[in-house]
């Protein structure tokens, strides 16, 4: 399945490029693995326009807009469970 982000014009030129994750974790080291690879933005800095997760339920998402591989804030990174019914549960991991 896909999950999809509106991200408008103002959003693109204020904080940059969206990207989407598909988000593992290294049980022994506690570390997070992000798979930048799931995320698709189509659109561009004119209209704005559509950030693309593939996923599948039970899968932890993180969405961001601008730096990524570890270089933006952690708070700056929304995370997402996909439900069974495809509707996403924001967290914060607290």
């Amino acid at each position: 399945m896909k999950v999809k982000f509106w991200c408008s014009k103002e959003s693109l030129r204020q904080e940059g490029m969206p990207w989407g994750a598909i988000v593992t974790f290294n049980d022994e080291e506690g570390k997070m693995f992000f798979d930048y690879s799931a995320g698709t933005f189509q659109g561009n800095y004119m209209k704005g326009g559509m950030l693309y997760v593939d996923c599948k339920p039970g899968d932890v998402i993180a969405v961001g807009q601008g730096s990524y591989g570890g270089c933006m804030p952690m708070e700056d990174i929304a995370f997402y469970t996909v439900e069974k019914n495809g509707s996403l549960k924001r967290f914060t991991g607290e």
